[in-house]
This record gives C-alpha cells, structure tokens and sequence, in this order.
C-alpha cells in the first residue's frame, strides 16, 4: 500500500521490508497533505476555528515528516518471522445477527450529537444482550468526518454508501474505530462477549465527543 488514511483513535499494523535496501538508504514515513472536509476538524487554531494563542498549532491537512528509517548495514543477528501466528478473535458473522440498530452523527454550529441527543452521563442510550450479534449502522449527516470509536469489543466493517463509498483493505481486520466521512454510511457487524456493563460509543475528535457527541451502552 502507498497509503493508508488513519483517524484519530485507529491503529495500523505495517510490515517493512528492507532486505533489498542498501547501507545508506532512506525512507521517511509522511502525513501526506490532505483535504480536511467542512474545514473544522482541526479544531482550534489546527485548520479549524483558528486565531489567537492557538495559531501556532500544526495546521491540519499539511504535510509532514514523522519518521526516517536509515539503513546503517547488514545486522549480525538477522531476526526470524515466527512460525505461526497467535490465534484471531472470532470474527462476528452478519449471519447471525438478531437486530439492528442506526446512528447518525449530526454536527451544526458546534452541536455535536449522536440520534439528536447530547451524553448525559447517568442516561442508558441502548441496551445491548450480552453475547448477541447486531448489525450497526453509522451515518453522517453532516459536514466534517467522525471517527466513531466502540469500547469494550470489536467489530467488522461490512460496508460503506456514499462519501467514498468502499471498505478500504486496512479496514477489512476487527477494528474498535472507523472513519466516517460526511455524507457516509457505514455497517458494521458487532459481538459483545467480553463482559458485561457500561460503555461508551462516540466520536473520538476531542471538540466533538466534549461537546456530547458520546452515547452510553449498557451489555446485560
């Protein structure tokens, strides 16, 4: 892959491959620029609301270097790939799903809601069966991106509308976060079966979920 489009809260495993470089290679890992929709997800002073103290932040949507990789020489203790892998998660079958549910994330003059409401922190949005398997759907109707980040498992991307429009390849693995666009819609397929209790599904920009863009799920 040449790229990968990570959100805040989404993790990526790379594999490098060095054993055709040269002593004296290099390789930077880069932010590449990158359009920022509704122009809002940077936030204060980054691409966002912008002025004053806050000016000084990296502004979002700029390019920028992260890391450097050099190649210093052949290493006298080449390591090993292992054998076998340590055993996947059971992955949670869309087959098997006994109800759905729909979220749509609205931001409009800075209210951030999810299903119109703001988080109250001693409210139950939805209650979830421990061990059942549903299927979600998260919708954006607004006009700046959510990475929509659920506590306490795991769940499968099946599918997105709209906005971009496909599952990327770095979403086909169990993910806790997606990234949804405006103008998306994205299912997924998700199991509770760690324990049960109170969780939280929100947005995982700070400006949005401070501002209520949370829900509490409660697993019986």
């Amino acid at each position: 892959l040449p790229w990968v489009d990570v959100a805040p809260a989404e993790r990526v495993e790379l594999l490098l491959d060095f054993r055709e470089a040269s002593q004296g290679d290099r390789t930077m890992l880069h932010s590449l620029a990158f359009d920022v929709p509704g122009g809002m997800m940077g936030g204060m002073g980054g691409g966002g609301m912008g002025g004053g103290m806050m000016a000084v932040a990296l502004q979002q949507g700029r390019p920028l270097d992260l890391l450097e990789f050099r190649v210093s020489g052949q290493t006298s203790a080449p390591g090993s790939l292992p054998e076998s892998l340590p055993p996947m998660p059971e992955r949670p079958d869309p087959a098997a799903s006994v109800r759905s549910r729909h979220f749509t994330f609205t931001s409009r003059m800075m209210l951030h809601r999810i299903n119109g409401r703001e988080f109250e922190m001693d409210r139950v949005d939805e209650e979830v069966p421990f061990g059942d398997t549903e299927i979600w759907t998260f919708e954006n109707d607004g006009n700046v991106p959510h990475p929509v980040h659920l506590h306490a498992t795991h769940f499968r991307v099946l599918d997105r509308t709209g906005g971009r429009g496909q599952v990327f390849p770095w979403e086909a693995g169990l993910k806790d976060t997606v990234l949804l666009h405006p103008g998306e819609v994205v299912r997924v397929v998700v199991r509770f079966t760690a324990q049960r209790g109170l969780f939280l599904l929100h947005c995982h920009n700070l400006e949005h979920e401070d501002h209520g863009m949370m829900q509490n799920i409660l697993v019986v």
